[in-house]
């Protein structure tokens, strides 16, 4: 009876029950969404081209689970021995070879292999699908699960020719929507870490440019940033509470033991996801 009660207030209609699919493809309303889901029986892509259309099927006939696990091994070894991540794993023979054949097989081409074998086997079917029914160009939803998450999807097409996000459901995206829609004043946040202090993790050289990018495109009184000495633990959960978005531009660590203990490494302690 109370779950009821619930449901009959408005805006909780679906409170512990799992969305319709025809509310749920109202997220596609300003761009398509792209689901991928991997499995070991197989894996494919579901597109929802438009709010009013039905579900899509994408075959991706040549990605297996084995395949997404070790591609997935592959980028994070590689953006370990680019400084961009440190996770204590060695390089991947694979990827190099020995250490002799490591001095003439550049980091570069690892990364263009990897993305190129992404581009052909994934997104390039995508993006035929989406051409057979007119969608051409515009905003772009990706929704990867499983495996397919954290691999660069947007970073593989030769051409851009859309503008890519990414989001973990379609009931988030939605309700990020429902907000937009709302024009509630909002608030970015930008933290910007190139170093944790002395003798830790290695300088992020990129953060400088990259929040002054980010700068010059929000207005100021928009603006909150957060940078070197500033970048607290609490200065930035205080920020993730009081900002609408919040970029951040910093070391993170994952805990796959005990994923709730991962945390962003800032200047002078880290931010467990347990706390924020």
């Amino acid at each position: 009876e109370l779950l009821q009660e619930i449901r009959k207030q408005s805006g909780h209609e679906y409170f512990q029950l799992p969305r319709p699919y025809n509310i749920l493809c109202r997220a596609s309303q300003e761009g398509p969404v792209v689901i991928l889901n991997g499995h070991e029986d197989g894996c494919d892509g579901i597109i929802i081209p438009h709010p009013t259309s039905e579900p899509v099927h994408v075959a991706l006939p040549n990605v297996t689970l084995a395949l997404l696990i070790a591609h997935q091994r592959d980028l994070a070894q590689l953006l370990s021995h680019c400084n961009v991540r440190t996770r204590g794993d060695s390089v991947s023979t694979r990827l190099f070879g020995n250490q002799e054949g490591f001095k003439s097989r550049k980091t570069e081409e690892c990364f263009s292999d990897l993305l190129t074998w992404i581009w052909v086997n994934i997104v390039d079917p995508v993006y035929r699908v989406l051409a057979s029914h007119g969608i051409h160009s515009g905003r772009l939803w990706w929704l990867p699960t499983g495996s397919f998450a954290g691999l660069p999807l947007h970073a593989c097409p030769p051409t851009d020719q859309f503008i890519h996000s990414y989001t973990a459901t379609l009931g988030s995206l939605l309700d990020t929507q429902a907000k937009k829609r709302a024009s509630v004043p909002y608030k970015v946040g930008v933290v910007g870490v190139t170093h944790t202090g002395p003798g830790n993790m290695n300088y992020l050289k990129g953060v400088e440019q990259e929040v002054k990018r980010i700068s010059s495109v929000i207005e100021d009184h928009h603006l909150e940033c957060l940078e070197g000495e500033q970048t607290t633990p609490d200065a930035v959960k205080n920020q993730l509470q009081n900002c609408s978005w919040v970029h951040l531009a910093c070391h993170g660590i994952q805990d796959l033991k005990e994923p709730i203990k991962s945390h962003l490494l800032l200047y002078d302690g880290v931010l467990e996801l347990e706390s924020i």
